[in-house]
């Protein structure tokens, strides 16, 4: 995720007048992104974290309960840093539908794009716009947060669109 680390910044400091409004550290962005996203962590679960270094086959898994333990800067530098949407289990040592605890959020990853600012104009345009949009340099996420957390593996959960929170 190109918000961990340094090479985002540069991809957008154009777009802020080359100054940051806040000096923070890295691990301080990482956290109050995800805790914008996922909002306090349940009692019951976790944040699924995934690290690959690139050319390197496997990835690394970890589940962090407090977002206070983050520390980008023992992730590779050279490498890939993603999350799952939904929340696991606490406890979780793999992630399958069976841990999965509550969603948050809902996520559209749209792969390589050719216009990125056509296509941001789109998803504002949406009967529900966009929370977040995170530009990775090559990709776009889109992220819809929800005002209340759905059961991922409920079927009341196909039924998300109308709980998208206009923040």
């Amino acid at each position: 995720m190109a918000w961990l680390d340094s090479r985002h910044w540069e991809r957008t400091k154009s777009r802020m007048g080359g100054v940051r409004p806040v000096e923070r550290s890295w691990n301080d962005t990482a956290r109050e992104y995800l805790e914008h996203l996922f909002g306090p962590t349940a009692e019951d679960s976790c944040i699924e974290i995934r690290t690959r270094q690139n050319d390197t086959p496997g990835t690394r898994q970890l589940f962090i309960a407090h977002l206070s333990v983050l520390c980008i800067d023992e992730f590779p530098p050279d490498g890939q840093v993603w999350f799952g949407v939904c929340l696991c289990r606490r406890g979780a040592t793999r992630r399958n539908i069976e841990e999965l605890t509550w969603a948050t959020c809902l996520r559209a990853d749209l792969d390589a794009v050719d216009n990125k600012e056509e296509k941001i104009r789109g998803l504002n345009r949406l009967v529900y716009p966009r929370t977040i949009i995170v530009d990775n340099g090559g990709d776009l996420h889109a992220y819809w947060k929800l005002d209340r957390a759905a059961v991922p593996r409920a079927k009341l959960s196909r039924c998300w669109p109308p709980s998208i929170a206009h923040n």
